[in-house]
């Protein structure tokens, strides 16, 4: 585990003849692979040119101070042509023009990158060193330090920060977090659950931790095979640890019967295990061919998804025969509750019209729902 690199290049998001993807490349060629963001600034306000250029030049020497931020270049930074009295051509600043806003206004490269249609905003381009973006932590600081300095200002511009660094930023934060509120989410409920269902918190500490080691050696068997792992993948953790509660569930439940007929809980164990070997094999076989399906996207971290999955479904199963049934030996399990049993035997004596009408009524209501689903592109 301790080699994976968790990717952070969104290019890699994207296919080859996606427009999106091909926007990041033409920004990797105007800027280099320096990972250059953007400060936009919205007015509330006309602003004058002399007013304007006094603020561009307060921002450009506030954010070069910032470790990190090798160059930053304002709208009055762009190169304009100029004619002499004596007919030469020079070329200087749009800053250093005598009508600044009417050279932006018509300029070329302004009204597409630098200034906004209607005049009222206007983007700052930021280029970090390449020190300074050679980790995901130091991209996030500088990216938190541009933020707090944006926060902080009181001139009459709105101010952002966009490009593709700090979404690349908030993609990875959001998808660690989320991963790990997913993850504690899964355990809360299920050792809450499972204590109830088993009347025994230890037990289900016992399956959680089970559950746990089929993580950690899927990470870890990923750490070998690819070092370089996508951010989609913080999913794949309570993907995993869901799958190996299955399997871990089937064989507590047979073991806590088994007691009612085993002289020993070691004789139990083994009649859970020789119970439910052939149904968790073949769930978790058809589980893992589910998952290699995706091999055969063309996204790579979909491909990556599946085969995390698939391998951490394989795990899971040789972790819940080998190492679930002597631990659960240690425990003196009650039958779980008899609701269950019970509803299983008022559903199995239902008539098989009722069992075929309930089905068709189903299938009547969700036909309609499926005909309403449109795919978001927004």
């Amino acid at each position: 585990m301790g080699r994976i690199r968790w990717a952070t290049d969104l290019r890699s998001r994207f296919l080859p003849d996606d427009p999106a993807a091909a926007a990041m490349e033409l920004e990797r060629e105007q800027f280099g692979d320096q990972h250059a963001f953007f400060l936009l600034a919205e007015s509330t306000r006309s602003v004058g040119a002399r007013e304007l250029g006094e603020i561009l030049r307060s921002w450009r020497q506030a954010l070069e101070s910032i470790p990190g931020i090798e160059r930053v270049w304002t709208p009055y930074d762009l190169p304009a042509i100029a004619v002499t009295a004596e007919g030469s051509i020079k070329v200087r600043p749009v800053g250093e023009t005598p009508s600044p806003l009417r050279e932006l206004w018509r300029h070329p490269l302004a009204r597409g990158t630098f200034l906004r249609r209607d005049g009222r905003g206007l983007a700052v381009a930021i280029v970090p060193s390449p020190q300074a973006v050679a980790t995901f932590a130091g991209r996030k600081r500088l990216v938190e330090a541009v933020g707090r300095w944006a926060s902080r200002q009181s001139s009459p511009f709105r101010l952002s920060i966009a490009g593709t660094l700090p979404f690349e930023v908030r993609c990875v934060a959001l998808a660690r977090r989320e991963g790990g509120w997913i993850l504690t989410g899964v355990c809360g409920f299920s050792l809450l659950l499972l204590a109830l269902a088993f009347r025994s918190a230890a037990a289900a500490l016992a399956v959680l931790g089970v559950g746990a080691v089929n993580v950690g050696t899927t990470f870890g068997l990923a750490g070998f095979f690819s070092s370089g792992l996508s951010q989609f993948n913080y999913y794949v953790a309570p993907v995993v640890l869901t799958v190996s509660l299955l399997d871990n569930v089937h064989i507590t439940h047979a073991y806590a019967r088994a007691r009612e007929f085993a002289s020993a809980n070691t004789e139990a164990a083994r009649m859970a295990v020789t119970e439910m070997l052939l149904p968790c094999t073949l769930t978790s076989a058809t589980t893992a061919a589910g998952f290699l399906a995706l091999l055969s996207s063309r996204l790579p971290q979909v491909r990556q998804f599946g085969a995390l999955a698939a391998t951490g479904t394989v795990v899971a199963l040789a972790s819940s025969l080998a190492l679930l049934p002597p631990l659960l030996r240690r425990f003196d399990l009650k039958r779980p509750s008899q609701i269950s049993s019970r509803l299983g035997r008022a559903v199995y004596r239902l008539p098989p019209g009722w069992t075929t009408g309930l089905a068709a009524v189903a299938l009547a209501v969700a036909v309609p729902g499926l005909a309403r689903l449109r795919v978001v592109l927004e």
